[in-house]
């Protein structure tokens, strides 16, 4: 499975083990904290007094979960690439363990706790005996915290304990613009390689941004991983018309930009960057014809609920991985309705296709698609609505 393969799915998952399984109750009594700063506060369960302390502004909470080792979570203030983040801190707390003589990663996870996803690595290595640690990523959008348990087993009961600091942790962000969250787990041939969350928010003048954040660790053989990780944001009007789109993705040292805009619906000019070569781009759409991914999905649901009788579906959207110079087809055709008023379709944007069921609304709830040989499946594991801020 190529890299070029690899950057196409995550475009394509734009348009769009451990997962959602039931986590034990936390052993421990409950035990607040705080950073030095006042920033962040929270509550763990702990078996031990819980100490919190800022390194460089980055705060480290470590508490006892009943294990020989403890679990140790680092704040981040600043947003990082979750895949690439994971790989490099794990590999900063091995290269400080002076007698480690062999390491290799060996399996990831992936989830959600209380809306926030996460990406899990398990690492073997050798200091002096066979041990194993387990390194968590869990992304807050405009940060991250870093956690690490150092000891073979425990999977469940840590993931435990983190649902619980997750649930009680106070984080200093403006959630009140919010409109919907909604994150997906994301699978290859049935294991989880990581996540996508879709995030979209009010703004002034009517409009909506749509920001969408995917990260995964691929297999790459035994012992290794590629981290791809992958952010789209796009600015809506009023009338759900497509005004500016950024596109983010960075996969084994690799970077691609893209990044279109307009003033007239109908002219769209911007720029594509590809490992630091740089090309414009311009295009011209019918008046208000271009849509967003958060417009296209509405707009399915509503054609599809006017037919009389299945046909193919075509909307216009962006998407630079099949067509950097302008518009690509979404077409989409019903095979048939769930119990529910949910819908099952076949879809295809240019040479990609995907089968997907979504909801009555046209959201999306699951994707599966080819990945080379093997097959990539996107399923919805957490929604929230969030209601209008009061004036």
């Amino acid at each position: 499975m190529s890299t070029t393969q690899l950057i196409l799915a995550t475009f394509f998952l734009a348009w769009s083990g451990l997962a959602v399984a039931s986590t034990p109750s936390p052993v421990g009594t409950k035990q607040a904290w705080q950073s030095e700063s006042g920033a962040w506060k929270g509550q763990v369960k702990s078996k031990a007094t819980v100490v919190v302390m800022d390194a460089d502004a980055d705060p480290r909470i470590v508490w006892s979960v009943g294990t020989e080792a403890k679990l140790a979570c680092t704040i981040y203030s600043e947003p990082v690439d979750p895949a690439q983040f994971l790989l490099d801190w794990t590999g900063d707390i091995l290269s400080r363990k002076s007698a480690l003589t062999k390491q290799s990663f060996n399996s990831v996870s992936a989830g959600e706790l209380h809306g926030f996803p996460y990406l899990s690595l398990s690492t073997d290595y050798i200091e002096g005996k066979a041990r194993l640690m387990k390194t968590y990523l869990i992304d807050l959008a405009a940060g991250a915290i870093a956690c690490s348990h150092d000891e073979p087993g425990h999977g469940m009961r840590i993931l435990g304990h983190l649902d619980y600091f997750m649930k009680h942790i106070e984080i200093p962000y403006n959630l009140t613009l919010r409109k919907t969250h909604r994150v997906f787990l994301i699978e290859i041939d049935g294991k989880p390689v990581g996540f996508e969350q879709q995030t979209v928010r009010r703004a002034p003048e009517s409009k909506l941004m749509d920001t969408r954040r995917a990260s995964l660790l691929i297999p790459r053989g035994p012992g290794s991983f590629i981290p791809v990780d992958k952010e789209t944001v796009e600015t809506l009007a009023f009338n759900g018309v497509l005004l500016q789109q950024r596109m983010v993705t960075r996969s084994a040292g690799q970077t691609q930009r893209f990044e279109i805009q307009t003033k007239d619906t109908e002219a769209y000019t911007g720029t594509a960057d590809l490992n630091g070569n740089t090309m414009p781009i311009q295009f011209k759409v019918p008046s208000h014809s271009l849509m967003g991914v958060r417009t296209a999905s509405s707009a399915l649901a509503q054609k599809i609920a006017q037919q009389s009788e299945r046909r193919p579906i075509t909307l216009s959207v962006y998407n630079a991985a099949i067509n950097q110079r302008g518009p690509t087809n979404h077409v989409a055709t019903l095979t048939s309705k769930l119990k529910d008023g949910g819908l099952m379709l076949e879809e295809s944007y240019g040479p990609q296709s995907r089968k997907t069921t979504r909801t009555k609304k046209g959201h999306l709830l699951t994707a599966t698609s080819a990945l080379g040989p093997a097959t990539m499946k996107m399923s919805r594991i957490f929604s929230k609505d969030y209601p209008r801020p009061k004036k």
